[in-house]
């Protein structure tokens, strides 16, 4: 083959690659900082002995823009945004069963306009991570009205988790344990940085369709946790010193209400509810599963007693009511307005479904508040 065809092959390609790169690039959509892979389906059966206050069967869908519920709606008149961890996203809960939804719904009965309630929460994530969700919002969101923070509980547990090695996340380690896809060129490297690499290496998820997982449907991983928790001789009775947490989460919380008020933003800080007790029934503390220590002895998992954690998480909410109160931070205790018991959560902290129904409620009526300034 001549030199000269080899030329035009070798031309050809790059302007085909070419081409399919821009197009890729224009029809991707604007938010590309993805908590959840779009238009997923997770379906769960649910064993209701395992998960007591729940229905047998769960479906949670990812909307196209990679997280829970309904999709941004600039035509409201409203726009509220839901931030928070796992007690915000409420992962085993249908749609129609969580707080957010179930909060946009009562709301909306008594506000005539139309309101847009969006849940950006997500397992796992703490104060840092709530930073960084801010930081990309508008890009994300047009306008937001209010947003709504329930956190402090992901802060307290890596804490403990850690303690006396803990360190803060880094840049990267914030937004690699937050999104399943975010655009970062700092971090692109040849190839990886073009579009086309990302859906053949099956990287970019805008471009696949709907995908059904099925998660531990019976409950079997969450009962072996359970398990070993509970049996665990290994408990730590002795609260570790946390002002090095506490400050950190005071610092953050510091940041993130700058934030909003940059980007004009009303916000509302929730304490955490929890079941956690300084005695709790064996029924309700086999239900336990989370408060270890990976550092006392590396080759044994250590958890924390119950008491600790509750004295832990109460400095984390008295934290964050100190600091609303100090500089004028609208916050809503709603902590001690969540009974402590199976009644509202499933196991030391989650909720639910009349444990979110419970926390709609309550939530109703400062909300409406907030609003209507």
């Amino acid at each position: 083959m001549s030199i000269k065809k080899i030329s035009i092959i070798f031309f050809s390609l790059i302007f085909i690659f070419s081409c399919l790169e821009i197009g890729i690039r224009f029809l991707e959509p604007a938010n590309s900082h993805l908590l959840f892979r779009p238009n997923s389906t997770y379906e769960f059966k649910i064993d209701t002995v395992s998960f007591p206050g729940f229905s047998r069967s769960t479906s949670v869908k990812i909307n196209k823009d990679g997280y829970r519920g309904e999709l941004y709606n600039s035509k409201a008149k409203y726009h509220i945004l839901a931030i928070g961890g796992s007690t915000t996203e409420c992962f085993l809960l249908n749609e129609d069963k969580t707080w957010t939804k179930l909060l946009k719904e009562k709301i909306s009965n008594n506000i005539e306009e139309e309101i847009w309630l969006g849940n950006l929460g997500k397992s796992g994530l703490n104060s840092q991570h709530h930073i960084e969700q801010l930081k990309v919002l508008e890009a994300s969101f047009p306008k937001i009205d209010l947003v709504i923070f329930l956190m402090g509980i992901n802060d307290m547990l890596r804490y403990l988790k850690y303690v006396p090695d803990f360190e803060k996340l880094s840049s990267s380690e914030v937004q690699n344990t937050m999104y399943t896809y975010h655009t970062n060129t700092a971090n692109s490297t040849f190839p990886n940085n073009f579009k086309l690499v990302e859906i053949l290496k099956n990287r970019n998820f805008f471009y696949f369709p709907q995908k059904t997982i099925n998660m531990d449907i019976d409950g079997k991983k969450l009962n072996i946790a359970r398990k070993k928790r509970f049996y665990s001789k290994n408990k730590i009775v002795k609260m570790p010193n946390i002002e090095k947490a506490l400050d950190l989460y005071e610092e953050n919380i510091l940041e993130i209400t700058n934030l909003c008020k940059q980007q004009g933003v009303e916000l509302l800080l929730l304490t955490q509810p929890y079941l956690w007790k300084y005695e709790m029934p064996n029924k309700e503390e086999q239900l336990l599963w989370l408060g270890e220590n990976k550092n006392i002895e590396k080759e044994s998992t250590w958890y924390f007693h119950t008491s600790v954690l509750k004295k832990c998480m109460d400095r984390f909410n008295s934290r964050l009511k100190k600091v609303a109160e100090e500089n004028s931070f609208t916050f809503f205790d709603l902590e001690p307005r969540i009974e402590k018991d199976t009644t509202n959560f499933y196991d030391g902290m989650h909720f639910n479904e009349n444990g979110a129904k419970n926390v709609s409620e309550q939530l109703t009526m400062p909300i409406q508040s907030v609003l209507r300034k």
